[in-house]
This record gives C-alpha cells, structure tokens and sequence, in this order.
C-alpha cells in the first residue's frame, strides 16, 4: 500500500515538473521574440543612421565616395587629351610625347608671341622639325600656342585698326604656311576698356581661320561665377566672357589650376576638386560641353620658410584666407622632382581634395640654412580623378600644363 502510494505520489511530482519546465519554455520563448524584435528595431536605426551619415562630411562620406569613384572608370577615348609644350622645356616635352605614343591626341608648342604691331614673334625650339614629324606620324594635332601677357602691349594692337588685321593676317598665315590644325590663344591680360575691340578681333580672326578649315582655341583663366570678386587679373576675366567665346572658338581651354599661386604667402591647394567642379558647373551653364576642355596642372609647388626664424607654414585650404604676400616665391617642381623629393626625405604626408602635401624640414645645400618645406603636388590618381570629372561632364577633352619630365603620371 505504502509503495502504490509513493509511486502515485512520483508519478504526480513528475507530471508537476513537466508542466513547470513547459511554462519555463513559454516564457523562455516570448522573451526571444521581445529580443529578437527589439534588435530589428536597432538594426532599422543604424541603417537611418547611415542614410544620414552619407549626407554629412565624416569619415563615412569619404569612404562612400571612394567607393563610387573606384566603380568609375576612365574611357581615355572618350576625351581628346592634349598638352602645352613650352619651347623652355622643348627637349623634355618631346621625351614625353615618344615615352607615350598614343596617348596625346593635340600638342600645343608655345612658339609665338604678340608684338605690339601685331605681328608674331617666333620662339623655335632646336627640336622643332623634330617635333613636327614625330605628330605627323602619329596623327597628333599640332596647334600652336600664341602667348601674350601685357595688356598695356595688347592694347597697341587692338586700338589699331592697322594693326588688329595686321595680327590676324599673321595668326592665319602662320597657320596655313606651316601647315597647322589651327591655332591656341593664351591671352592672359586684357584690358577691361579693349572688351569690345577683343570680340571684333576674335570675329575677324574666326571666320578667317574657318574658310581655311582651321581650328581656333581660347585658353582662358578659371572663373567659378559672374558675380565673384576675382583678386588675379579681374579685369581679364571680365573680358572673357565664355558664351560669347564660345561663338567664336572652337574650343575653349579652362586653366583649372593656381587656386594658390607660388606668391602666395601660405601653401594651399594647387587645383582642388570641389573648386574644379564648381568651375565646370559654371562652364555648363555658359558654354556646350563639346567646346570646353580642362586645364590640368602636372607641377608643383614648394613653399619654404627659415626654419629658425620663418612663420610656421600652415595649408590654408580656403584662399581667402591666404592673404599677404610670401617673401619666398614657392619653388615650382616637375612630378620628377617630386619623387626625388620623396624618396630621399623624411616628413608628414597629408591630402586635400585630389592634391597631396608633404612637410618636411632640410637644409638648403646652396645657402646652408636649414628650412621647413611644404610640397604641394598631384600624383597620377589625382591626374586620373580630373580625367573622370571631365568625362562625368561629358567635356570635349582634357590638357596638360605642361610635358617634360612628368615621368609615370599618366
């Protein structure tokens, strides 16, 4: 009876148990859920979180943007790629073009000058012959560059009827007795009182270069607005208005370089991309795509200071706020220069928007004083990065200031 009874009894704690570790389970369970549901609702929040994160300038932002750039992808044959050879750098400019040949579809040698009669000065290189033949046989358009910077010597020119036809007779018969595509006016100094006088001799010069199946080209400084008060040469970009160049010209060459200039008191960024697009933004709402090329520097530059006694050489990335003159013209550099400067130098490496900066200190070996350096220079991803912002706006093409001793930049 006693054991009919516990086992009554064993079978009753049992069914207990169970039904114990059945409720357990049930909570158990319900918990999970609450917790499972709870994570989803935190996951949800992150991924606002990085919705916004996009939108705002963080460490995020910069690594999104890589992303998409690297998915980018430069169609060379997409752009007509040029470059400016200064008949200072004749030797080293060919090099480059043989070191490359099929990489330049137009070369613009920096042979001519404007002389106050309106006639043209020649600066032949020794090579020049050279040159001529190798763009022959590479199908490289030649268009030369006419340079001119005095607008007091400009002005002579065009306040004389004389010498205005004068000018574009000897612009057109340079072209057609050399056999040219056409010709490249690098005008940078134009007297605000010459704008019309400028437009008359554009028209003239345009439509005779054109019953020649000729090409002309404008190279003009960068503007990012019309109501932006430009400190470099303000006059000469009020003259240049590029929709009415564009009626004249059949390309229009932007110089998207010198945002800081080597008399600059601070370094600063030579070409930044941000001001570069904001250049080219302008360029959409003033000239069709197909008539506008980019101006992309190769060079660098180098500001220094006494490293005892100098100011501390600070990157202002803002040009207004570089102000004052530098006593010390920065030191201008090929990228050539550039790697021998890095290979054998010690420093800090930073970048800014495209461009890279370097500070280091040396001892100058020609007057022995010890200086604090900043070099400010692009390197072949920022080349390519330029390239992709042309192509992104579907630009006619790009051009290089300048050829010679860029070594492996391309």
């Amino acid at each position: 009876m006693i054991n009919k009874l516990s086992h009554k009894k064993l079978i009753l704690v049992g069914l207990i148990l169970i039904l114990l570790l059945l409720t357990i389970g049930f909570f158990a369970y319900t918990l999970r859920l609450d917790s499972e549901s709870q994570v989803h609702n935190d996951s949800s929040q992150v991924k606002s979180q990085e919705i916004i994160i996009t939108v705002t300038p963080t460490v995020e932002v910069v690594v999104t943007q890589e992303v998409i750039k690297s998915e980018l992808v430069l169609d060379k044959n997409k752009l007509d790629v040029g470059g400016w050879m200064p008949t200072w750098a004749s030797q080293s400019g060919y090099n480059s073009l043989t070191a490359n040949p099929n990489y330049f579809d137009t070369i613009s040698p920096v042979w001519y000058e404007v002389r106050s009669d309106g006639s043209l000065n020649t600066k032949y290189p020794s090579n020049r012959t050279q040159i001529l033949n190798y763009a022959k046989t590479k199908n490289i358009r030649i268009l030369p560059t006419v340079g001119m910077f005095d607008h007091n010597l400009f002005s002579q020119v065009l306040q004389s009827p004389t010498n205005i036809q004068r000018h574009v007779d000897s612009i057109v018969s340079t072209v057609v007795t050399n056999g040219y595509d056409g010709i490249d006016l690098d005008y940078e100094s134009v007297s605000l009182a010459d704008k019309d006088l400028y437009y008359d001799f554009l028209s003239k010069l345009s439509s005779e270069l054109h019953r020649n199946d000729k090409i002309l080209i404008v190279t003009v400084l960068a503007k990012w607005g019309d109501n932006v008060r430009y400190s470099y040469r303000p006059e000469t970009r009020q003259v240049q208005d590029w929709a009415l160049i564009s009626k004249y010209a059949d390309e229009v060459r932007i110089m998207a370089y010198d945002y800081t200039y080597s008399g600059d008191k601070y370094p600063g960024p030579i070409g930044p991309t941000g001001w570069i697009n904001e250049v080219l933004e302008y360029a959409s709402q003033k000239m069709p795509p197909q008539k506008t090329v980019l101006g992309i520097h190769l060079y660098a530059y180098e500001w220094y200071q006494n490293a005892t006694t100098g100011e501390e050489l600070e990157l202002k990335t803002d040009s207004s706020q570089n102000s004052g003159s530098n006593p010390n013209t920065a030191r201008a550099y090929t990228y050539r220069n550039v790697l021998s400067i890095l290979q054998s130098n010690q420093g800090e490496a930073s970048a800014f928007e495209g461009e890279n900066v370097f500070f280091y200190t040396r001892k100058n070996d020609k007057t022995g004083v010890l200086e604090n350096r900043a070099l400010v220079y692009i390197s072949p991803n920022g080349v390519k990065e330029r390239m992709l912002l042309a192509q992104e706006y579907n630009l006619k093409g790009v051009v290089f200031w300048r050829l010679g001793d860029e070594g492996t930049i391309y």
